[in-house]
């Protein structure tokens, strides 16, 4: 029920992005979830795939990648409007980032933006979203 919730977040917040798609994401098993709960209630959360060991591509049975520099992708990340500037986006960072410290074993994350992410990072002197990011 609460992965329903995170997924309606992510596709209120992010209109260009296809339902199908958000979808699949968030309830695949190779993917996790770390959600915000306020009063019972999904305020927003991130969606991640880890790649810590060997692992076939779906569609390319035979090609085996070895991740051996242990990683995380990083496919949705976003905070419902009405709680936003509270926070919440920063302790759900940091908490994430512990997290794959102590139970994923992995020390970097990738993930990618549209033009209006990146826009947005550099207006606020953030780190630019489509560059690699070490924890």
């Amino acid at each position: 029920m609460r992965l329903v919730g995170l997924k309606n977040i992510f596709a209120r917040q992010l209109p260009n992005m296809p339902k199908e798609y958000i979808v699949r994401l968030v309830m695949d098993r190779s993917h996790k979830s770390v959600m915000v709960i306020r009063l019972n209630h999904v305020v927003g959360g991130i969606t991640y795939r880890p790649y810590v060991r060997a692992t076939t591509v779906p569609h390319f049975p035979t090609l085996l990648l070895d991740f051996s520099q242990r990683f995380g992708e990083i496919a949705f990340y976003a905070i419902t409007a009405d709680e936003q500037v509270k926070g919440y986006g920063t302790r759900l960072m940091n908490h994430l980032k512990q997290h794959a410290l102590d139970v994923e074993d992995f020390t970097n994350f990738n993930t990618l933006s549209s033009v209006f992410c990146i826009i947005f990072f550099f207006c606020y002197r953030k780190i630019p979203s489509y560059l690699h990011w070490k924890i």
